[in-house]
């Protein structure tokens, strides 16, 4: 009997244990398994404050670059006044530009806006805080410019938006060919020597009195950020 007694002892006190082990493993497996999501979580997040600094960075790098370009830019003209695009109005065949400087930093009428490539258009009206920025494509838009390999000047028209500019007025025997550029000749109302884009075709008037020429602009204005207002001319 005694031996029977302690035979159930025996296997009830194994079936304990044996219960009690499981849980012990159960509940070790649940502790490890939230460390690792724990861990996998914690990991995650520095990856993406990583990443976050990562872009923050980039960010302050194309800043300063654009703002070393603008210093640039500006230290290669007299009497020139920095600006930022800060608003643009699309319109059919122009678009109104609007820059953050006006008479409260002695912007003119008339006077150059350009970027670090080239000619962006002129100052149309002028407010105390802002200004209206005549682009070059806007059909209203007409300078003086000259080409440069047989230094010819003509006049130069916007045609709008998306459409390369119009060369007018050159000889029936001029020189100009495809490739040539042309920069404002500083005989009209804009400093000389601004860089305004290629020529990309000549053909003859109907009226057959003389030539005209499509030019490409060398600037892309729907990217144009940073630009500066030019008053006086350029330094060579």
């Amino acid at each position: 009997m005694k031996k029977i007694i302690l035979v159930i002892l025996f296997i009830t006190g194994c079936y304990i244990l044996k219960i009690g082990f499981q849980n012990i493993v159960v509940m070790c497996g649940q502790y490890l398994s939230s460390s690792k999501i724990f861990h996998r979580s914690l990991n995650i997040d520095i990856e993406a404050e990583l990443k976050r600094l990562n872009a923050e960075i980039e960010k302050l790098w194309q800043e300063n670059k654009r703002l070393r370009e603008l210093l640039d830019l500006k230290t290669s003209y007299l009497d020139s006044i920095p600006a930022e695009i800060v608003f643009r109005l699309k319109e059919e065949l122009s678009d109104q530009i609007i820059i953050n400087a006006g008479r409260n930093k002695n912007v003119k009428p008339n006077s150059a806006v350009v970027s670090k490539y080239g000619l962006v258009g002129m100052v149309d009206e002028v407010d105390f805080q802002f200004s209206t920025v005549l682009p070059i494509y806007d059909p209203r838009f007409q300078i003086s410019v000259r080409i440069s390999s047989t230094r010819e000047v003509a006049l130069l028209k916007g045609q709008g938006k998306d459409r390369n500019l119009l060369l007018a007025y050159l000889d029936l025997d001029t020189q100009a060919k495809s490739g040539d550029l042309v920069f404002t000749s500083g005989e009209g109302i804009l400093p000389k020597g601004i860089f305004v884009g290629e020529i990309k075709s000549i053909s003859v008037h109907p009226s057959q009195v003389y030539k005209i020429a499509k030019v490409k602009p060398v600037v892309e204005i729907n990217k144009v950020e940073e630009v500066i207002v030019v008053c006086k001319q350029i330094k060579w």
